[in-house]
Formats: structure tokens, sequence, C-alpha cells
């Protein structure tokens, strides 16, 4: 999604230039179906697009 700022395969963990509440707020995602649901993918890109500029918090 673009958002991934950096993974740490030793301590398994993954960095994102996001904030909590922006990723709080992106489009649900409940089943694998959703994936290939056109309309679905096109709300998340859509959501992703429109947030500002990441930064690292």
């Amino acid at each position: 999604m673009g958002v991934v700022a950096d993974i740490d395969t030793q301590a398994r963990k993954v960095t994102i230039a996001r904030t909590r509440e922006e990723m709080t707020s992106a489009p649900v995602f409940r089943t694998d179906r959703e994936t290939l649901d056109p309309a679905y993918l096109a709300r998340v890109g859509s959501y992703y697009r429109g947030l500002p500029p990441g930064q690292l918090a």
C-alpha cells in the first residue's frame, strides 16, 4: 500500500509511515474475497491516495 517505512525481520516488526488514526480509519478488511472486489480495492486506493505524504511518528 505504500505505507511501509521499514521491516525489521529480526524483531518481527513493521514500521508504517501513518498515524494510528489514519490506519484505523481506512476501509475495513474482513475477508480475502475483498481483494478480488474492484469496488473495495478502489475504496482502499482512494483512501490512501487521499492522505498527505506519510511521516514517521
